[in-house]
């Protein structure tokens, strides 16, 4: 594993790798290698879905009020993590691919997974946690902690403190209360 896409997508470049073991090459660095003469690659494209996910063990406080859960997907504004993470070359969807038939098309998804700010707070002080009070820390990997940059910012948007701690190369991002 690449510390990050910009190392994996060079090494495809000079030839000391095959192919990239991320989740693929993102649209303009894509477009750029298929510039490169002399450069010997299969391209294909892949409907994907997200494997990104945030965990929650609902059966422990804070997790377990459906408001803080409600509050933290609220906070989460994904058409900024599309837009770092793929260059805007990525679509909203959350579906397999093997479900095409059943993917909602993209404005649905948009009007349905819309960020609410002001909403997300309202729950979290409904549930007890006033802006300032609820502290998480975000376990990610390294080729994660832009995005997870990123997800500390909606949060502290709605009041949470939050912050990140890379684990190497675990694919497992969660939540948990901070120490």
């Amino acid at each position: 594993m690449f510390p990050d896409f910009s190392a994996e997508v060079a090494a495809l470049r000079v030839g000391q790798i095959d192919t990239v073991r991320s989740i693929g090459v993102r649209k303009h660095d894509a477009d750029a290698l298929r510039q490169q003469p002399n450069l010997t690659l299969r391209y294909y494209t892949q409907d994907r879905y997200s494997n990104t996910n945030f965990w929650f063990n609902h059966r422990k406080a804070p997790w377990n009020d459906v408001r803080v859960r409600k509050a933290f997907q609220l906070a989460i504004n994904r058409e900024d993590l599309i837009a770092s993470y793929q260059g805007a070359a990525s679509h909203a969807g959350f579906l397999p691919p093997g479900f095409k038939e059943y993917l909602w098309p993209e404005e649905k998804l948009k009007e349905a997974f819309k960020a609410d700010p002001e909403r997300a707070r309202q729950l979290l002080s409904e549930a007890g946690f006033p802006p300032g009070t609820m502290k998480v820390t975000i376990p990610t990997s390294m080729g994660w902690v832009q995005t997870g940059e990123i997800v500390v910012e909606h949060l502290k948007a709605i009041g949470v403190t939050a912050s990140l701690e890379s684990r190497g190369d675990s694919f497992a991002p969660s939540w948990r209360r901070a120490r």
